[in-house]
């Protein structure tokens, strides 16, 4: 699946619609696994608590969750909250 194409690209910038116009979550981010987008992922950073963690993970139709892919984006994660 490309990354960009007319059924999953529209132009719109989720982050600035009002609540309940939005399709996902305030702040969602692309999934790549690849060269491949599959789905999309809301991660949410505590700073009092200093941790991140993912609000809501949204895959593409089509896409199911393997060991790879959960590892790949578990591994994905800790590198982000190490920085």
């Amino acid at each position: 699946m490309p990354l960009f194409n007319s059924d999953n690209c529209h132009g719109e910038t989720f982050n600035y619609t009002p609540q309940a116009e939005r399709k996902f979550g305030y702040y969602v981010l692309p999934i790549l696994y690849g060269e491949n987008f599959i789905g999309r992922i809301e991660p949410v950073f505590d700073r009092k608590a200093k941790k991140l963690e993912v609000k809501n993970l949204w895959y593409e139709q089509g896409i199911e969750e393997t060991k790879e892919i959960k590892e790949s984006i578990e591994e994905t994660l800790n590198r982000i909250k190490a920085i």
